[in-house]
C-alpha cells in the first residue's frame, strides 16, 4: 500500500469517527469540552448519563470478570497476572468485539423504545 493510501484511509476513518460520552462531571469540564470542540468539532455524541445499555465496555468488563473469576485465582498476583492475560484474549477476540460493536443498532432502538429507561437484559 502506498504512504498517500496509508495517509488517505487513515483520514477517512478520523473524519467519520465519531465520539460518544456520557455526561460524567469528568467528560464536561471545560479542558475536555474545548479540547473535544477543537480534535472533534461536530462530532462527539451526547448518551444519556449512567447509560450502561449503551457503554458496550461494561459487556467486555463483565465478561472479563467472568473469564478471570473462572481461572480461579489464588492469590493477588495471580489474579493479576490473569486479569493481564485474559484482557489480551478477550480484546484480540475479533468476533467478540465485532459482535459488541455489531449490537449497537439494536441497543439504540431498544433504549428508545424504552423511552430511555434500562433494557431489561
Amino acid at each position: 500500500m502506498s504512504r498517500s493510501t496509508c495517509s488517505d484511509s487513515s483520514r477517512f476513518f478520523y473524519l467519520s469517527l465519531l465520539l460518544g460520552q456520557d455526561n460524567a462531571p469528568a467528560h464536561k469540564s471545560k479542558q475536555v469540552t474545548a479540547f473535544l470542540q477543537k480534535k472533534l468539532p461536530g462530532r462527539v455524541v451526547s448518551w444519556p448519563p449512567r447509560s450502561p445499555d449503551l457503554n458496550i465496555i461494561e459487556n467486555a468488563w463483565g465478561e472479563w470478570k467472568r473469564r478471570v473469576a473462572m481461572k480461579r485465582p489464588r492469590d493477588a498476583a495471580h489474579m493479576e497476572r490473569l486479569a493481564i492475560s485474559e484482557w489480551a484474549t478477550l480484546t484480540a477476540d475479533r468476533g467478540y468485539v465485532s459482535k459488541l460493536f455489531g449490537s449497537m443498532e439494536k441497543r439504540l432502538r431498544m433504549v428508545i423504545e424504552a423511552k430511555g429507561g434500562f433494557l431489561p437484559y
